[in-house]
């Protein structure tokens, strides 16, 4: 579905041509093709400069560069490269005006997990546990399962300090929220 709204970009509003773009390139990065993710990804930042304040609008009022950043930063995660992931969450939450603080939470969440992979285990750790505790205080439970994913990814590491007390937090977040309970 992603490749033929590609194919009919010059038909479709900015806003949903960045969409798409980011959305596909998302999908090339899960199946490891590098140079498409890129690729999709140029296409949805070209699109997303493009965009002025009529574009911003009801479904697309969020799809601005800086959100096109956080899908450079987890296709950059995802692609196993995290110290670009890194780079790339950081300049997004830098940039943003905090006006859309989902799209925050979930950088910031693969920002933890992209620390983590690179061997900054405490930074991501304190990170995805700060984060987690925000999405379980506004009740946003779609993000939290994004956490428990990032925290699942963390089993390499399930016996260090920082990983322990960072699930010690989490049920504790957990049992004072009634939040989902950890996974496993």
């Amino acid at each position: 579905m992603l490749k033929e709204a590609a194919t009919v970009a010059d038909l479709l509003p900015t806003a949903a041509r960045a969409r798409v773009g980011a959305e596909q390139a998302q999908a090339y990065a899960v199946l490891e093709l590098r140079n498409e993710c890129e690729d999709a990804l140029r296409r949805a930042q070209r699109a997303a400069e493009e965009l002025d304040e009529t574009d911003l609008t009801g479904l697309f009022s969020d799809w601005t560069t800086t959100r096109i950043r956080v899908y450079v930063g987890t296709c950059q995660l995802l692609l196993g490269q995290p110290k670009r992931a890194i780079a790339a969450l950081t300049e997004a939450l830098d940039a943003s005006a905090r006006d859309s603080p989902n799209v925050d939470l979930a950088a910031r969440v693969d920002l933890a997990s992209a620390y983590a992979l690179s061997g900054e285990l405490e930074e991501g750790c304190r990170i995805l546990a700060d984060t987690y505790d925000e999405l379980a205080a506004i009740g946003n439970h779609r993000g939290i399962e994004r956490a428990q994913r990032a925290i699942e990814r963390l089993a390499p590491w399930q016996d260090e300090r920082p990983v322990l007390a960072m699930r010690e937090r989490v049920a504790g977040i957990n049992d004072s929220w009634s939040a989902p309970s950890l996974p496993g």
